[in-house]
């Protein structure tokens, strides 16, 4: 009875919690209205940076897209296109299997208006909607151009055609008569013709199949033969019925589709193949582009070998209808694909992207002479290469920190001076005019939401196209006193270092003792820990804070913007490097701060990140009670080529490279709880991967959860209605856990 009541008087006597003034929860993330503030989709600067235009959601449906536009002043902010208006012409429009494919491989879940193109003369704005076209013209208004089906559509330099695939065949319509002619006739469902084949999709970010020469007298276009590729049989799982579907996928180290490079005249349709090198039969062409001289055509593309561990250089003159090898990159791991090639006006240089140097830094390409010469230098990684003109180029890159991402111009001219053009810390996205030096910059930091501002060529103020201050008219200003503090933070390993951060709880007590859940992704190309706003992601970590949860995020080696060697670590490492440089942050933490619970640790991730999930789950299954995996890769053996043999090579070479990364070679040293999560179409991480690890657990006896949903593919963003039931399942789980 002294105890009890000793007890019963503590209790009455200590502190009381502080109660969350206005909790954020899963139901209001995706009930109320754009909790990140108001956001631009798809901003572009018409190509005289005049006019901005983007796509923006409905008020009362912000899913739904429509094209919005706003003068370089800042003035005269309108709605251009209201997406009903093009519905009601082409109600029964239907997007083809093409489009749908390539949705997802974008992961492109809006509705509405989801893609547009400006006319080189900035007069003329296309809009391709459920598989139909309209032309909008900025006196003449809006007119329909095509309601039969129509993929990938491109204007015309001189917009008098629009091209476009139909029927697997190349297409150009007429502005005027509207009238179309056919350019190819060769082109079938497995030989397509003009359409972007799988792998270059997915993994080298190639989403073309053709290109208008600068003077519109040709196209260059791909012939991919599919016949080839394996045909996977998968079901995919509908809410009311079951589809057989036979894709063909490329399974590491099987045969890839073949891809021809070839043009097309359009006069007298006279179609050239290119004088490829002999090797190009099992390589890849990752990048295909003109040079800008209409006088001196010539074709440049890239060939990437099947071990990419060479990249090569490529132009191809129309006139002497031969090909010439301008340089190549090797190296021992491989060679990153290049899309920051930019030409001069001329055409007799480029800015060439390499990381010869151990950083991704920029090279003046000489194309007659063949020599580079050194724009950038420094342990620091150019991102991307925006414009070259007469005197700089204009780049982003991570100079500052690799937390941060700036504008910046380099002279053309020895000494290459270099300037920054951007002032505030943070992550600036910029969007620049291809006439001028106007541009648009989306500037974030881990606590503020995307401000964009556009800024003249005549290097004025920046007019502010969406302000997004967290202030009392912001729809997050209610629910930010009640998030919780991320704190950045380095751990150094052996010879390198890693960035962390983490997020305590709100009103967070270090005497109290507090689970853990660290969110994971760790894999090739993907930079978590960054001063940039994350979106539900971190929308979704804070409402974890408030049930009382801590956060941890780190950027393992092999993730991007450290340089060559940090990168390269994944070399031959998967499941192997990353669950090292996760597993002892995680340590370190534990160690270090006493207010968290050893005992409550979980961890979380979704596709690499699932992978990873996974790995930790039975790697270090002393460390980690409960583990959520959303869309697992479990036998890379059944990943796709371009991805999974940069790292690990082809299976026939390096057999115990893929069993040492394989999920089910770890199976039994399972112990916490485990819930897998996986869309039931995901043609990407196929659904079998799962399956796989269901049948290895079951044969184990091992016990655990699954959470699967019909229809939906590889990034569960289907509706909002899944994309919130996802969430709300792993939030369920963690609490239930841990």
């Amino acid at each position: 009875m002294h105890f009890v009541l000793c007890l019963l008087i503590l209790v009455a006597c200590s502190p009381k919690e502080k109660l969350l003034e206005n909790p954020l929860t899963v139901d209001r993330l995706f009930s109320e209205p754009a909790l990140s503030g108001a956001s631009v989709i798809q901003p572009r600067l018409s190509p005289d940076g005049k006019t901005l235009t983007f796509l923006q959601g409905k008020s009362e449906n912000d899913r739904v897209l429509d094209l919005w536009a706003m003068d370089s002043d800042g003035r005269n902010q309108r709605q251009l296109i209201d997406s009903e208006v093009l519905h009601a012409q082409i109600e029964d429009g239907e997007l083809s299997t093409e489009e749908k494919a390539q949705r997802e491989r974008k992961r492109i879940s809006h509705d509405g208006i989801i893609n547009y193109f400006w006319s080189h003369d900035s007069k003329k704005i296309l809009i391709p909607y459920k598989g139909g076209l309209f032309l909008y013209d900025l006196e003449l208004g809006l007119n329909l151009l095509s309601s039969e089906p129509c993929f990938d559509p491109k204007l015309s330099p001189t917009s008098r055609l629009v091209s476009c695939i139909r029927n697997y065949n190349l297409v150009v319509i007429d502005t005027q008569t509207k009238k179309t002619r056919q350019l190819t006739k060769k082109g079938s469902e497995l030989q397509p013709i003009g359409i972007a084949e799988f792998i270059a999709q997915e993994e080298m970010g190639r989403y073309r199949g053709y290109w208008w020469s600068p003077d519109e007298s040709h196209i260059a276009f791909t012939q991919v033969d599919n016949s080839v590729v394996d045909t996977v049989k998968r079901l995919e799982f509908y809410p009311k019925g079951l589809e057989v579907v036979e894709q063909r996928y490329p399974y590491a180290g099987s045969q890839n589709a073949k891809v021809e490079l070839l043009t097309v005249h359009l006069a007298s349709l006279t179609i050239q193949k290119l004088s490829q090198p002999q090797e190009i039969k099992d390589s890849y062409i990752p990048h295909v582009q003109w040079l800008p001289d209409k006088k001196n055509l010539r074709l440049s593309y890239q060939i990437q070998s099947r071990d990419q561990k060479k990249l090569e250089l490529w132009l191809y003159s129309i006139k002497e209808q031969r090909s010439q090898k301008i340089l190549d990159e090797q190296d021992s791991a491989w060679v990153s694909v290049n899309h920051e090639l930019k030409f001069n006006k001329d055409g007799s240089k480029a800015v060439w992207l390499s990381e010869r140097s151990g950083y991704p830094q920029l090279h003046w390409l000489d194309l007659q002479s063949r020599q580079l010469e050194g724009l950038t230098r420094g342990p620091w990684s150019v991102k991307s290469v925006h414009k070259v003109d007469g005197s700089f180029v204009y780049f982003s890159a991570n100079k500052e920190s690799p937390l941060e991402n700036h504008l910046y111009r380099v002279s053309l001219s020895p000494p290459h001076d270099l300037q920054r053009l951007t002032d505030k810390a943070g992550w600036h996205q910029i969007t620049m005019a291809e006439e001028g030096l106007a541009y648009l910059d989306s500037h974030s930091t881990r606590d503020q939401p995307p401000q964009i501002r556009l800024y003249s060529d005549e290097g004025k103020a920046g007019v502010v196209v969406k302000p997004n201050q967290v202030d009392s008219t912001h729809p997050l200003y209610s629910y930010q006193k009640d998030f919780g503090e991320w704190q950045l933070r380095v751990f150094k390993g052996k010879g390198y270092e890693l960035y962390y951060r983490v997020l305590l709880p709100t009103h967070f007590n270090k005497q109290k003792l507090y689970p853990l859940i660290q969110f994971v992704y760790g894999g090739p190309g993907v930079q978590v820990v960054k001063n940039a706003w994350q979106g539900d992601s971190k929308l979704f970590q804070q409402i974890l804070a408030q049930q009382g949860f801590i956060v941890l995020e780190v950027d393992n080696r092999g993730t991007p913007g450290r340089g060559r060697d940090f990168e390269r670590a994944f070399h031959k490492a998967l499941g192997s490097v990353d669950v090292q440089d996760q597993s002892e942050v995680l340590e370190h933490v534990l160690l270090h701060n006493k207010f968290i619970d050893p005992l409550r640790v979980g961890v979380y991730g979704h596709s690499y990140g699932g992978y990873l999930t996974l790995m930790l789950m039975m790697q270090k299954s002393d460390l980690y009670k409960v583990g959520v995996a959303g869309a697992p890769v479990v036998d890379w053996s059944l990943y796709d080529t371009h991805y999974t043999e940069r790292y690990l090579g082809r299976p026939q070479e390096g057999e115990n490279l893929y069993k040492n990364a394989n999920v089910l070679n770890y199976s039994e040293k399972l112990k916490g709880d485990l819930l897998l999560i996986h869309g039931m179409a995901d043609d990407n991480v196929l659904y079998s991967h799962s399956t796989l690890l269901y049948q290895k657990l079951q044969s184990l006896t091992k016990p655990f959860d699954i959470m699967v949903y019909p229809g939906s593919k590889h990034s569960l963003r289907e509706s909002r209605d899944v994309q919130k039931h996802h969430m709300e399942s792993i939030l369920r789980y963690f609490q239930k856990n841990l």
